[in-house]
């Protein structure tokens, strides 16, 4: 029979190596994502640091480059896979994670998958994180991936964005203090 010391020891390790397990994202590895805005299309697209150079992005019209968060550059630990998907008609672009279950519906809009992975992001809330949420513009037929707290959901409702879906956790430095980055594998 264990005791209830051993017992709470053995307990207490096993939670604190699910709610501390170290998610490996070296400094090198984080890459900045930003958003940028396009008027004449009234498209807001979300790009990983040098996905598409700024020179381009320039020459086709999109404007107001916004630092957003960091993710990785290749998979980690507890992490989600995101794509670009791109509406050639509407001039539409939409950022989406792997398994997400949409892919059938974007495809019967006329959405095209880049086959390209942008950046690998957390399943799960971190520590000195941000979440990011995507939503939708009816209207303009627009999608924008959004961190916490970048607009309220006032000021999005009010622009009439609606259908807010929590997509994944994007890191706030480029670099943390500790070795690892702690994640608490909470939903």
């Amino acid at each position: 029979m264990i005791s209830g010391k051993t017992w709470s020891t053995a307990v207490g390790g096993v939670l604190m190596s699910v709610m501390f397990s170290a998610v490996s994202v070296h400094a090198q590895d984080r890459i900045g994502v930003y958003r940028w805005w396009q008027p004449n299309d009234k498209d807001w697209i979300t790009l990983a640091e040098g996905e598409i150079p700024d020179a381009q992005l320039k020459q086709w019209g999109y404007q107001k480059k916004t630092f957003q968060f960091f993710a990785s550059s290749t998979p980690i630990p507890d992490g989600i896979a995101v794509y670009r998907w791109w509406q050639p008609n509407d001039k539409d672009w939409i950022s989406e994670v792997e398994n997400e279950n949409f892919d059938a519906q974007l495809i019967k809009w006329g959405y095209k998958k880049e086959e390209k992975v942008q950046f690998y992001a957390s399943k799960y809330r971190i520590p000195d994180g941000l979440a990011v949420y995507r939503w939708w513009q009816p209207t303009d037929k627009d999608w924008v991936s959004l961190t916490e707290n970048e607009f309220s959901d006032a000021q999005l409702k009010q622009g009439k964005y609606e259908d807010q879906k929590l997509q994944f956790y994007g890191w706030k430095k480029k670099q943390d203090s500790s070795v690892g980055i702690p994640a608490t594998n909470s939903k």
